[in-house]
């Protein structure tokens, strides 16, 4: 018997809650799948709640890491490592799991792709990226 596991990208709006840590926490699990899944979190989307509120955010990351927690969730977190949630994140983190650092590439699949297909080149010495349209 094969089991599926579900995955889940988050793009939460700190934004329409008012930066409040609990509606946040409120509006993070009403995108969530709880049963067996894996939860991808992109902390860029987070990154204006940690500079607007850093200490709502951190109120915030108590709250959805203790859940987190609870349900034996699992979750890969990706954003870049000078950002404000990222370091926030490395603070609490620690108390409640582990988070591993490490260097690769995000893909985000679907069944059907949410827009045409792109081929990126990425130019990492010069720091650019260039996406072209594939036919």
């Amino acid at each position: 018997m094969t089991k599926v596991i579900q995955s889940a990208i988050i793009h939460p709006d700190a934004s329409a809650v008012g930066y409040d840590a609990n509606l946040f926490v409120k509006q993070n699990l009403q995108s969530r799948i709880q049963d067996s899944a894996i939860d991808m979190v992109n902390l860029q989307s987070e990154e204006d709640f940690a500079v607007m509120s850093p200490a709502s955010f951190e109120m915030y990351l108590k709250q959805i890491l203790a859940i987190n927690a609870r349900n034996k969730t699992v979750s890969h977190t990706f954003g870049y490592t000078d950002l404000s949630s990222t370091k926030i994140e490395k603070k609490y983190v620690k108390l409640l799991g582990k988070l591993t650092v490490a260097d690769g590439l995000l893909f985000d699949r679907s069944i059907k792709p949410p827009g045409p297909l792109r081929h990126v080149s990425i130019n990492a010495e010069r720091g650019e990226m260039e996406f072209t349209e594939m036919i």
